[in-house]
């Protein structure tokens, strides 16, 4: 467990088998099922599902002959996490319900507490932000009856993140918050520097990009004190995404290139699989076509070798992108679909709304808008349902420009009038100016003026820390219409 812990995963795989052999030399299964959830527990996170369930399938045998139902609990309490990022929905609430049934029995509270919180974490995921959010609080309450600090830290995280994908990034600022206070009442470095994460994570997606770098600073050096390769290697991935998108090509690839190496180190194919596709996204970007193709190539490999479809339909939407982009249009429209299929069995309806958003624009350039527009009414609805502001805004803008296409000058105003109210919700500054631009742009045509004064003080105010290129555009789209 130690050298687990520490990073040595291939001596704390040596340890467990020398355990195993003692404990079955010695007809001890009580010994031995706890040394076959330890390993499986380590095997679900150095790439090894199968190996790891087949661990836990003992482990669980084993407990059952001996009448040991905290044991038992504990194991499907693993099983249910694997297959949670296997994606097997139903296997792990399966385990989950079963888990809880036993801790209840043994009126053991925190290890009720934990699978509800495992339970609400995969209701998150699910599209079930209600149910998430009750087993969240039945567990908060749980913990704080146990004076169980640290378990109700990892509750308000959880939570924090619930509520910043259900478009309340000042209730998930708030659970941040109150989880630093408690990992740092602990003294618990690992909690703080993932809390730290998913804050600037946060933070990057509410313009907020300084405080976004300065959180992931923070959680870097604690995860290199740690020697937590994997937190480390995350911060540098999400690090490489922030400054992506602020147009830091050349540092994002960097960061990208540094989690590489540490995920390979770790042998956590899941982590390569995802920098990967960031990367090809970066390449994308670059008009690195080849380069971008091959990255996704080699991501969706890993993705297929770990049974995991959410990352499968990821990379196939993002292989979509690039297809878009270089006129392939048969080949996109085949990603799509591939990817549409894979999101709506996971039941990911972000995932699938975000696809049929990049499918309405695929449609829209091919002409067919009146497909375009499906696709687009679709996604909406997802969005919303998902309470996801900023894709359903982004939904808005796309229609918008679509409109303004069309010299539709009313209907793509209404659009984003619409999309920027969400915008502003979300603080999301980039889309802000993007939108306010365009919407200058199609009033102009019509002599309308709704608030142009406002927008434009608006507009002096956010411009300036975005991005050269996207000053650059708003500016022309003020003057004219200077698509380039």
């Amino acid at each position: 467990d130690l050298l687990s812990c520490t990073g040595d995963l291939k001596g704390a795989l040596s340890a467990y088998e020398e355990a195993e052999k003692l404990y079955q030399a010695e007809h001890y299964n009580l010994g031995l099922a706890n040394v076959l959830h330890s390993g499986g527990d380590l095997l679900s996170h150095t790439g090894d599902p199968e190996g790891a369930l087949a661990a836990l399938e003992e482990a669980e045998k084993l407990y059952q002959a001996e009448h040991v139902n905290l044991g038992l609990a504990n194991v499907l309490q693993s099983r249910g996490d694997l297959l949670s990022r296997t994606g097997n929905l139903e296997g792990a609430f399966a385990a989950y319900e079963e888990a809880e049934k036993l801790y209840q029995a043994e009126h053991n509270n925190l290890g009720w507490a934990k699978v509800l919180r495992s339970r609400g974490d995969l209701l998150s995921l699910t599209g079930n932000p209600e149910g998430a959010l009750s087993a969240y609080e039945k567990a908060e309450k749980l913990y704080q009856a146990e004076h169980n600090n640290l378990g109700l830290a990892n509750v308000l995280r959880s939570r924090g993140y619930l509520l910043s994908l259900t478009g309340n990034p000042e209730g998930a600022l708030s659970a941040y918050e109150k989880a630093e206070k408690l990992y740092l009442e602990e003294q618990n470095n690992l909690g703080l520097a993932n809390v730290l994460f998913f804050r600037g994570y946060l933070l990057s997606l509410t313009g907020n990009p300084e405080g976004a770098l300065s959180a992931y600073e923070e959680a870097e050096k604690l995860f290199q004190v740690l020697h937590n390769n994997f937190g480390l290697a995350n911060v540098l991935r999400s690090r490489g995404d922030l400054l992506n998108r602020r147009g830091d090509h050349k540092g994002a690839l960097s960061a990208y290139e540094e989690a590489e190496k540490l995920y390979q180190a770790e042998h956590n194919n899941l982590g390569l699989a995802n920098v990967l596709r960031s990367r090809g996204d970066l390449l994308t970007i670059k008009d690195d076509f080849e380069g971008a193709l091959s990255a996704y190539e080699e991501a969706e490999k890993l993705f297929q070798a770990e049974h995991y479809n959410l990352g499968i339909a990821n990379v196939l939407h993002s292989r979509g992108d690039l297809l878009t982009i270089k006129d392939d249009f048969e080949g996109a429209l085949s990603a799509y679909e591939e990817a549409e299929k894979l999101f709506q069995a996971v039941q990911d309806n972000l995932g699938l709304a975000n696809v049929l958003r990049s499918g309405g624009y695929l449609l829209s350039l091919a002409g067919d808008y009146e497909g375009a527009l499906a696709a687009w009414e679709e996604a909406e609805k997802l969005y919303q349902a998902e309470h996801n502001n900023l894709g359903w805004a982004n939904v808005l803008r796309s229609r918008g420009d679509l409109l303004q296409e069309k010299k539709d000058w009313n209907g793509a105003c209404d659009c984003y009038m619409k999309a920027l109210e969400l915008y502003r919700k979300e603080q999301d500054s980039m889309s802000i100016c993007y939108t306010i631009s365009e919407l200058q742009f199609c009033e102009k045509q019509i002599g309308k003026d709704s608030d142009a004064d406002n927008h434009i003080m608006e507009l002096e105010k956010l411009l300036p820390n975005q991005p050269e290129l996207v000053q650059e555009y708003c500016k022309q789209k003020m003057i004219g219409d200077n698509r380039n």
